[in-house]
């Protein structure tokens, strides 16, 4: 009986092994199909490819399938040379879908510096101006250009941007660059006129000016002044000239005005253009007044203990000897009187003179705040002058 067990068992063992697989020829699991070591080796034949995918791409699913034909480009860099700021520049790269089969774009990734760009259709007149849709076929031989603009912006100097095109044609990817060096539709020498410091138009013997040199990338008008500082004036002098590279230079005269107040002027001229395009640049100047203080607007003791005497100094003079500085007189106001003493001391007579405010030792905590009021005699013509005080006084322990 075991003889006949045995005789069965081997009779069944070729049907066991053909369920198995192994038996008759099917590959092992874990094995890559015929069909699937086809599509690889299709994929690794175009890995080495010019502007092909990188080796993560080689694995992303492809649109519409893969194609057999090529979108091969007239060129793939494009140098515009010099452009100006605020202006923009048409785009075209031309290209060829080389081989048998359509072609499909899924993808226009512009950078900055491009608008969106788009497939212009040359091999179809019936939509001629319109854009060709992403993800619609492009036959097979035909001709066309992928365009865009080029918005030079308020970009300055080499500037470089890309196009990025992806689709199932061969290459998979291919990257169109553009690069160009951007000069301002305006440049200005100088470029900020600085004043410095100077006296209010009463007590100068002639009015500050600067000429200002403004070139241009072609001749051009203000028609009107959109804002000036207060207090300076502009005039726009005869003549033009002309750089090697055909731009213009106009000059303008910026005149400190005998009107322009006291203190610190920060602010800018701004001219309408018939270029379209806004001229500015900036005026920086310190007005001085007939008298000079120093501090000028505020004196602070800070924070200090009970039982310290403390001191600070104001000096007074009269700005670059432009008058004869009278004898003051001083008072303080509000609670800073409490603690707070000022004494006049004449360093040149009639020129330069120092205050010394003071806080004794007996001065008891507290906070005070006040007001230091520098009168000069009745008919001087110098007006009065106030400057804030303060000082903490804590308890001591």
């Amino acid at each position: 009986m075991r003889h006949l067990i045995s005789l069965i068992l081997l009779g069944m063992l070729p049907v066991l092994l053909s369920c198995g697989g192994e038996a008759n020829g099917a590959a092992p699991e874990g094995t890559p199909s015929p069909e699937s070591q086809a599509n690889q080796a299709n994929q690794d034949s175009h890995a080495g490819h010019d502007h092909g995918p990188d080796e993560a791409e080689l694995f992303e699913p492809l649109v519409g399938g893969g194609s057999k034909s090529d979108l091969k480009f007239d060129s793939i860099k494009i140098d515009l040379g010099g452009v100006f700021q605020h202006h923009t520049y048409p785009l075209e790269f031309p290209f060829l879908v080389e081989g048998p089969d359509p072609v499909i774009l899924f993808e226009l990734d512009t950078s900055c510096g491009c608008t969106e760009a788009f497939t212009r259709p040359d091999w179809d007149l019936e939509v001629e101006g319109k854009a060709w849709p992403l993800n619609k076929p492009i036959p097979a031989g035909a001709r066309g250009a992928i365009a865009a603009t080029f918005d030079a912006g308020r970009y300055k100097d080499d500037k470089a941007s890309t196009i990025t095109v992806r689709g199932n044609f061969l290459s998979r990817r291919v990257t169109l660059s553009v690069q160009t060096h951007i000069t301002p539709v305006f440049v200005m020498d100088p470029t900020v006129v600085q004043f410095g410091s100077i006296l209010s138009g009463t007590l100068r013997d002639a009015a500050p000016e600067e000429i200002v040199k403004v070139t241009a990338m072609e001749d051009f008008k203000i028609t009107r002044w959109k804002r000036t500082p207060p207090g300076v004036l502009i005039e726009q002098l005869d003549g033009v000239e002309k750089t090697d590279d055909g731009r213009v230079i106009r000059s303008f005269r910026v005149v400190a005005g005998s009107d322009m107040t006291e203190g610190r002027t920060s602010s800018s001229f701004i001219g309408e253009t018939d270029l379209g395009v806004e001229l500015e640049f900036m005026v920086n100047a310190e007005v001085l007044g007939a008298v000079k203080y120093a501090p000028s607007s505020r004196v602070a003791f800070g924070i200090f203990d009970q039982g310290k005497a403390k001191s600070r100094t104001i000096k007074i003079e009269s700005t670059r000897g432009a008058i004869k500085l009278p004898v003051p007189t001083l008072e303080i106001l509000g609670d800073a009187n409490k603690v707070m003493q000022a004494e006049l001391v004449t360093i040149t007579a009639e020129q330069h003179y120092s205050v010394k405010l003071l806080i004794g030792e007996d001065a008891p905590a507290g906070s005070y705040n006040g007001v230091l009021r520098i009168t000069y005699p009745e008919g001087s013509s110098v007006a009065q002058k106030e400057i804030m005080v303060n000082a903490r006084i804590r308890s001591s322990r």
